[in-house]
């Protein structure tokens, strides 16, 4: 009716207890680089994440230890050996500190991505940024290297962990955790 205070208010899509979880593990985050990434116990599920999709996560076993996985990563010259196919002649650049550049680059796949190192801890954990050439999407890599193996000589395994985070969209996740195993399947075939 003409007259009558009308309120409209938007409905509410979000819990307050998920804002609170994510703000407290990204305060956990500032404190320990460490927290909230890789545990399989994590509370919160990935899926009910405040507007963001699952990350990609894919885990290999290594036949070498974390001082030798370490170096596949981060040296420039073993990571373009195995990271895209060798028919993409891939270009690698590191500087695996903390706000170090890296990128990746292949002229025949016309093809690149870049980012910088957030969190290096040699030999056990990585965190970068990752951004393709051309996109404005940055996304959040973070490699987690564990010792796999019995604690003998013979056995000296190292458990990789990758997970992509920040997708805007699922098929992104599904084409980011693709290239992961695809990548993954070729390190651990140097090892065989």
């Amino acid at each position: 009716r003409f007259g009558q205070r009308i309120s409209i208010r938007k409905p509410r899509t979000v819990k307050a207890s998920c804002i609170a979880q994510q703000l407290h593990r990204f305060r956990a985050a500032e404190l320990n680089p460490y927290a909230g990434e890789m545990n399989d116990g994590d509370h919160i599920n990935e899926t009910e994440s405040v507007g963001a999709v699952a990350d990609a996560v894919v885990s290999v076993r290594v036949a070498a230890d974390p001082g030798e996985v370490w170096a596949e990563l981060c040296d420039a010259r073993a990571l373009q050996r195995w990271f895209w196919p060798t028919t993409f002649e891939t270009v690698v650049e590191s500087d695996p500190v903390v706000g170090g550049a890296w990128s990746i680059r292949s002229a025949p796949a016309d093809m690149g991505v870049a980012g910088r190192y957030l969190v290096v801890d040699r030999p056990r954990f990585i965190r970068m940024s990752w951004v393709w050439d051309g996109e404005a999407e940055a996304t959040t890599v973070t490699i987690a290297l564990e010792p796999g193996g019995q604690a003998s000589a013979a056995s000296r395994d190292t458990v990789v962990t990758v997970r992509h985070s920040g997708h805007l969209s699922e098929a992104g996740r599904v084409n980011h955790e693709q290239g992961w195993h695809d990548c993954l399947a070729r390190l651990v075939a140097r090892y065989r």
